[in-house]
């Protein structure tokens, strides 16, 4: 059973909450739809969107809508699933499939489900949080270079008819 905060309702989980042991970000969250309230696994979401009060949580290629704020969904969510990447979108870093750079500081994320993200120059900090590693294009003795620090990642800047890639690995 999925209660309204999202946590579940058996022995095991409150037992676990007696003892401290209960895990702070839950394993479901409840949205509900007029009379229904459908429980959805957060590890299905592959992102979140923002849609003035209402949020649009897309998991398992389904859409739901959630009235609330990305703040508070954003401190709900465990940080190291998921990761801002602009005022109205939160994604699931272990979907995450490629990016590239695009103009002014900014990056386009595709997703393993095809969807296309843009991570904002406000959130380029969160970039070291949504990969593991980032190779670049820019060959160093052959080999793609590792870059230590994402978060430092210094691509040239594009010109028209241009392009510079960054995969994610």
């Amino acid at each position: 059973v999925c209660e309204l905060t999202g946590r579940e309702l058996t022995l095991d989980a409150a037992l676990a909450e007696a003892e401290g042991k209960a895990n702070p970000f839950p394993e479901r969250i409840a949205i509900r739809d007029g009379g229904e309230t459908a429980c959805v696994d957060v590890k299905a979401i592959d992102w979140v969107d923002a849609a003035g009060d209402y949020m649009c949580v897309h998991a398992d290629g389904d859409t739901k809508v959630l009235r609330g704020t990305m703040k508070r969904l954003e401190r709900l969510l465990n940080p190291d699933i998921f990761v801002r990447v602009h005022r109205s979108a939160i994604v699931n870093r272990n979907r995450v499939k490629s990016m590239r750079p695009h103009r002014n500081g900014e990056y386009f994320l595709t997703l393993d489900c095809e969807a296309e993200l843009k991570l904002s120059r406000k959130y380029k900090g969160n970039l070291e949080r949504l990969v593991d590693r980032v190779y670049t294009t820019r060959l160093v003795a052959g080999l793609p270079r590792l870059v230590a620090n994402p978060a430092s990642l210094s691509l040239p800047r594009l010109s028209k008819g241009h392009s510079t890639r960054g995969e994610v690995q």
